[in-house]
């Protein structure tokens, strides 16, 4: 492990999907949204971790807060969103939905075997509609899009992290 560098966020913001199979892309969708929209006091890491799987382990490193943004099989009606909190969490993803799932519940053990879990680990999900190869969210989702983002801050604000808009933020230059 490596030791952290002064700018590195102990909180980090992770979208995972594949924006080629409808919603399971919400999750990149989601975080590229957050890093246009707001800037964040004190700051954090937003990661559009896409598929990546074990590329993201160097993600994780000197986290105290990690927040995943995912699209997630809870047997529930399309768009409900659900949250998750530590162990619950890497048991999400013992089912697997996609090929990044199983990516990122490999992550998540090795972070484990290394000793390298942070303390609080949160999963925000939606369950999807759609996972057909094509571009874009279902109507169900983008109709949902708006409140997912508010639960995303509403966490991030138990986390004692303040968004500004982007617009509010080049005004007051």
């Amino acid at each position: 492990m490596s030791i952290p560098s002064a700018d590195q966020s102990e909180i980090l913001v992770l979208g995972v999907g594949n924006v080629l199979m409808q919603d399971e892309g919400i999750g990149v969708y989601l975080v590229r949204e957050l890093q246009n929209r707001y800037e964040f006091t004190p700051a954090i890491e937003i990661v559009d971790g896409g598929t990546t799987g074990l590329g993201l382990l160097d993600h994780f490193e000197n986290r105290t807060k990690v927040l995943i943004v995912d699209a997630v099989n809870v047997g529930q009606p399309p768009g409900n969103i659900v949250q998750l909190s530590n162990g619950e969490v890497k048991s999400q993803f013992e089912e697997k939905m996609s090929l990044h799932h199983l990516g990122l519940s490999d992550v998540l053990g090795v972070v484990e075997l290394l000793g390298m879990k942070p303390p609080d680990i949160q999963l925000i999900g939606i369950q999807p509609h759609s996972m057909d190869v094509n571009f874009g969210l279902t109507s169900k989702l983008q109709a949902r899009f708006n409140e997912y983002l508010e639960q995303i801050l509403a966490q991030l604000n138990r986390w004692n992290i303040t968004p500004t808009t982007v617009a509010a933020v080049e005004n007051q230059t």
